[in-house]
């Protein structure tokens, strides 16, 4: 599986955090083969993380923003060519089996590269677990998680 991320520049919440540790630990038996993250400070450098310490085998691709104002430089396994932020954000949605976001608000919002995000994941059709800053989830589509 293929998990693309994209996430609000402050950083995961702790409710955030234990939220998606659940959403993992929840996932079908499926192999993690990829992680696929925008290379910003925030939430993409905890989700590197996340990911590099729970999954030693998931090749983590980094698709970085031309500006490099915001940027984490994530040492990941596969680095893509520097793009514009939507265009990148777009490209980790086509790469992706599904994909896991952390909006920094609970509602919707404009001018939002981690919005836009989703609605690009929403328009295709991919399977998307949205972890709101209270932990709370909202899930659309997905049938890649273990029934209890």
């Amino acid at each position: 599986m293929k998990i693309g991320f994209t996430g609000n520049r402050k950083g995961f919440t702790h409710a955030q955090s234990k939220a998606i540790d659940k959403v993992f630990n929840s996932l079908s038996a499926q192999t993690i083969e990829e992680a696929h993250h925008g290379d910003c400070i925030g939430s993409d450098t905890d989700f590197h993380f996340f990911v590099r310490d729970r999954y030693n085998n998931a090749k983590i691709v980094v698709h970085p923003p031309v500006n490099s104002s915001m940027r984490a430089f994530c040492h990941g396994d596969v680095i893509r060519e520097q793009k514009d932020y939507l265009v990148r954000n777009k490209d980790i949605v086509k790469e992706s089996d599904l994909i896991i976001a952390t909006p920094g608000e609970k509602g919707e919002k404009l001018r939002s590269g981690t919005w836009s995000t989703i609605r690009d994941a929403k328009r295709n059709n991919k399977p998307i677990i949205i972890v709101f800053p209270d932990g709370k989830l909202s899930i659309k589509n997905v049938k890649i998680l273990k029934q209890k």
